[in-house]
């Protein structure tokens, strides 16, 4: 991007700050991200590139193809935008909904009681004083699909999804954590219907008398938004996802902010066949018994799964370059690997069972409780 001031006198004070030091990417993409609602597309455009190619970021990918919608000619074709300098490629989007998850009933359930008939039914929730938009806490062990089940809640109501982490928020700028995390409110409700995500919660949203003093301006501008102001929240929904719930500050759990707290288990029997299946699919195999399969692995994490499969992909690809011929992925070999395999997981329902047990005054493992009579029964 070549050198230019701006009109605007805080864009070109970033600008500033920007040419000073380049190669930090975390002040880059803010200043990207200023550029596009700044309406200065073509600069935010070079820029968003650069930051995509090394930052998956949901944020720079929607900015980028929105950019692309605004400045495309007609008649290109989708998926570019034509610059005067080289062609840049853009994302391509893939919504998912709830059909593409495995399992996961209960949760699904309580998601679309609670926030999907809103979206969907607005004027009848008015009736009760009751408006669309809320927040919804996700726990569970690591590896068991709160990402995914929360792009397929967007999904559902063909809402935006804007996701963001610690690692994006954090800067040694004073004052651009506060100011980031205010723009991505911002631009959720621009875009609202959304879905603002924000993964590793108790990183940002732990309890503030532990927190360093970068950290915990941070959490009280996140407090600032999900109260909101006039309504300004509508529409949103927030998601906040943690393996540590534990750490999650009491007040981003309180009534008008967090108002669900969702216990997201490891698959289910059924689930964990299907998963089995759905990472077998494309590959060369024999008739797999995936109901044994799923029968071992009571417990398992959906990353333990597909793990699992990994493992057996990469025996059989050994054993066809050795005899030279393709060779089919064995349902014996998938049991003998799964015999030998263990749950990444169960060091968390250790930690969880202490609190159950010790600290569960607020409730707030009673679903955890449930699941593991659950699995009790089932073993």
């Amino acid at each position: 991007m070549s050198s230019k001031n701006y009109d605007d006198t805080f864009l070109d004070s970033l600008r500033q700050v920007y040419e000073t030091n380049p190669e930090d990417l975390n002040f880059k993409k803010y200043f990207a991200l200023e550029l596009y609602k700044k309406n200065e597309l073509k600069d935010a455009r070079s820029l968003l590139a650069e930051v995509f190619e090394v930052d998956k970021d949901l944020n720079v990918e929607h900015a980028l193809n929105d950019i692309a919608l605004k400045l495309e000619p007609k008649g290109r074709s989708l998926g570019f935008v034509t610059s005067d300098e080289s062609d840049v490629p853009l994302p391509r989007k893939n919504v998912i909904t709830f059909a593409n998850v495995a399992g996961m009933d209960e949760v699904k359930e309580a998601i679309r009681t609670d926030i999907i008939y809103p979206f969907q039914h607005p004027e009848v929730y008015a009736k009760y004083n009751k408006q669309s938009g809320k927040g919804i806490l996700m726990f569970g062990p690591p590896g068991c699909g709160k990402t995914y089940i929360a792009r397929a809640s967007a999904g559902e109501i063909n809402a935006e999804f804007i996701s963001s982490s610690i690692h994006e928020l954090l800067s040694s700028y004073a004052g651009q954590g506060e100011r980031s995390m205010h723009a991505i409110f911002e631009l959720a409700r621009q875009k609202a219907p959304a879905v603002v995500f924000f993964d590793e919660i108790d990183a940002i949203g732990g309890n503030r008398s532990g927190l360093n003093s970068v950290v915990r301006p941070i959490v009280n501008q996140l407090l600032t938004e999900m109260d909101g102001i006039d309504d300004n929240n509508k529409d949103l929904l927030i998601i906040g996802a943690t393996n540590l719930p534990w750490e999650v500050d009491n007040a981003l759990r309180r009534p008008g902010r967090f108002d669900k707290i969702l216990f997201v288990p490891p698959p289910d029997k059924g689930a964990r066949a299907r998963l089995f299946e759905l990472n077998m699919a494309g590959k060369p195999h024999d008739d797999i018994d995936y109901a044994l399969l799923a029968d071992k692995t009571t417990q398992y994490s959906a990353a333990d799964i597909v793990y699992i499969c990994d493992l057996a992909s990469e025996e059989t690809f050994k054993l066809a370059i050795r005899s030279g011929k393709e060779e089919l992925i064995s349902s014996k070999l998938m049991v003998e690997i799964t015999d030998k395999s263990h749950s990444s997981i169960n060091e968390w329902f250790n930690t969880v069972k202490n609190y159950i047990e010790y600290s569960n005054d607020s409730g707030l493992f009673d679903q955890v409780a449930s699941y593991l009579k659950t699995v009790k029964d089932e073993r």
